[in-house]
């Protein structure tokens, strides 16, 4: 009955949650991210119905010069999206169906990792308030982050799986701990950076590694599995970064905008009010600091008590000299750990502080006047009406001097002097096309932008293309006469490593996976007299 109560919690707040998109069928959230998000989905599922099922090239992103894809943004939420409009045949439809799935998982995570700490019925009411968590709804509604709206499912788990390894070193915790960080790693690798500043740094210490290194090196082993896991996006993006204006945003003299050091704008306020009700929702954890025994408890109060201070200017020590912090850009992101924080207080003190418990539960349904604050002036896009154009400056690649030319192209191939052209075929990873060249030569330039992988063929005989200056465009030159010129976009040695140390990662995790299951059998028929 109690589990019972628990899923109808988790599904009345997915209904809840989603509900604004599923109001009206032709709209989904216009968010400082939307367009790159439905680049990324709407690339994945053209990629996967071109028979790629790792898609590395977003062919109609920057107004069809594409975009190198995976190698900043990770892969997992695009190919949600992707998977989903292959079935449902539409973007938006596939959006919001991901988004109502991200939402009960997100809500099933959490339970898993509440029943540390409370019974299913009280788990599941906390469940329900981790998916209506205010920062939850800035991050879909007004920033459309969905690749970081997609984290919400693993980080309970990466918590889960942490802590059962510093309680006790285990195979299956172990496990557990690589695959869901694996997961947040290919979701969204900023998140997966604080997720060790935020929650590793603090479970790695409360572990108390100098008395018990087996439980330190249980935990670098499985984070080190994890980046195997992911390997086929984790090794192109640490070798091929170099290769594209990733550094548009990030920089080490980059200021830190903290909450609270610059007001004005809805979204500021928005961010500092679900801030200050996450603060609130935490206090009632405050007086059990000293009180209770329950080490897992109180490695979640600590970490709870970091990613808010976090918020604040009063670390900016540790933004300035650790490095790589410059990689997280905004201090309110951390506001999605501690999104995960703020309904323990519930939980945790439901069945001990009921009083305390009841403060929590108000606070984190007050903490929804958030809500009617984003859709105050909501700002929504109907891609059946409005085609999106993504210009993303952070990941086009380094042979464009700049945002060379804001709209497309007229023709997809543009000769030069006396020649003419017929595109055959225009697919994801791939162009086919006939040139007639009348003259002694001319120069051909294809609307893509030049990126290592980019392999030409003329009439089956393989040339060398390379990049236009300025534009970064493919370009290359043909002699007189008819031919047939083939593009495709190939893997280079450092996806071919990345697809390696992932197969051979997952391999030796099934393997290990399927140990710890026989163990565990062996345990249990042991036990059972």
């Amino acid at each position: 009955m109690e589990h019972l109560v628990a899923l109808s919690a988790i599904v009345c707040a997915t209904a809840a949650f989603s509900a604004p998109i599923r109001e009206v069928a032709d709209r989904m959230p216009a968010g400082h991210d939307y367009a790159l998000a439905i680049a990324l989905g709407e690339g994945f599922a053209q990629g996967l119905a071109d028979g790629h099922l790792y898609p590395r090239w977003l062919s109609e992103a920057n107004a069809g010069f594409g975009l190198p894809a995976l190698v900043g943004y990770p892969p997992l939420s695009g190919a949600m999206v992707g998977v989903a409009k292959l079935i449902t045949g539409d973007t938006m439809a596939a959006f919001r169906v991901v988004i109502v799935l991200i939402n009960f998982l997100s809500g099933l995570s959490f339970f898993v990792f509440a029943r540390r700490f409370a019974r299913p019925s009280v788990a599941g009411i906390g469940a329900a308030l981790y998916l209506l968590a205010p920062y939850h709804v800035v991050v879909l509604y007004h920033r459309f982050a969905f690749a970081e709206f997609s984290c919400a499912i693993w980080i309970p788990l990466v918590l889960h799986y942490g802590l059962s390894l510093r309680a006790r070193p285990s195979l299956g915790a172990a496990l557990g701990l690589a695959a869901s960080f694996a997961a947040v790693v290919v979701s969204h690798v900023v998140v997966a950076q604080m997720v060790v500043v935020g929650i590793g740094a603090v479970v790695l210490v409360t572990s108390k590694p100098w008395r018990h290194p087996t439980r330190a090196l249980t935990m670098g082993a499985a984070l080190l599995g994890s980046l195997a896991l992911a390997g086929a996006y984790v090794v192109p993006l640490l070798l091929s970064r170099d290769l594209v204006h990733w550094d548009a945003q990030y920089g080490p003299t980059r200021g830190f905008p903290f909450l609270f050091a610059l007001r004005g704008d809805l979204f500021t306020t928005i961010v500092e009010l679900a801030f200050l009700v996450q603060a609130a929702c935490l206090a009632p954890l405050l007086p059990l600091l000293r009180r209770t025994r329950n080490g897992a408890l109180l490695t979640c109060i600590a970490a709870a008590l970091l990613v808010t201070a976090l918020h604040t200017a009063i670390t900016y020590p540790i933004w300035r000299w650790l490095p790589g912090m410059e990689y997280l850009l905004y201090p309110y992101r951390f506001g999605i750990l501690a999104s995960l924080f703020v309904p323990l207080a519930f939980v945790w003190t439901m069945d001990r502080r009921p009083r305390l418990a009841a403060l929590a539960l108000v606070g984190c349904v007050g903490g929804l006047i958030a809500l009617p604050t984003v859709f105050d002036q909501p700002r929504w896009v109907n891609l059946h009406e409005h085609p999106v154009v993504v210009w993303n400056q952070e990941h086009i690649p380094r042979s464009v001097g700049s945002v060379w030319q804001r709209g497309p192209m007229e023709e997809r191939v543009v000769l030069s002097g006396n020649a003419t052209a017929q595109v055959l075929e225009w697919r994801s990873h791939s162009r086919r096309f006939l040139v007639d060249v009348d003259d002694t030569q001319s120069r051909v330039r294809v609307a893509t932008w030049f990126y290592p992988g980019w392999q030409a063929e003329i009439d089956g005989a393989p040339i060398t293309v390379g990049p236009e200056a300025i534009s970064g465009l493919i370009m290359f030159d043909l002699e007189r006469g008819h031919h047939e010129v083939t593009l495709h976009f190939e893997d280079t040695p450092d996806r071919v490593a990345g697809k390696v140390v992932s197969a051979v990662a997952w391999i030796v995790f099934l393997a290990l996976l399927s140990l710890a299951f026989v163990r565990r059998r062996r345990r249990l028929a042991r036990a059972a007299p």
